[in-house]
């Protein structure tokens, strides 16, 4: 009778195990469609210069 009941804890166990993994990743895809792109909120220039590249599209050499 115990083993029975071990098994059945194990598979209970396991079931909670994957519903949370599922919520879990569920809960990140949904996060990441629903964020805007950089392209909706910030200007092509404002996203070159954080890329660190020029009005040509070429890096920046900059000294230090």
């Amino acid at each position: 009778m115990d083993e029975v009941k071990f098994v059945a804890d194990a598979v209970i166990k396991t079931a909670r195990a994957a519903d949370t993994a599922m919520r879990r990743a569920w809960s990140l895809m949904e996060a990441a469609t629903e964020k805007q792109r950089p392209s909706e909120v910030m200007s092509r220039e404002a996203i070159r210069r954080m890329q660190g590249r020029d009005r040509r599209g070429r890096n920046e050499v900059r000294n230090s």
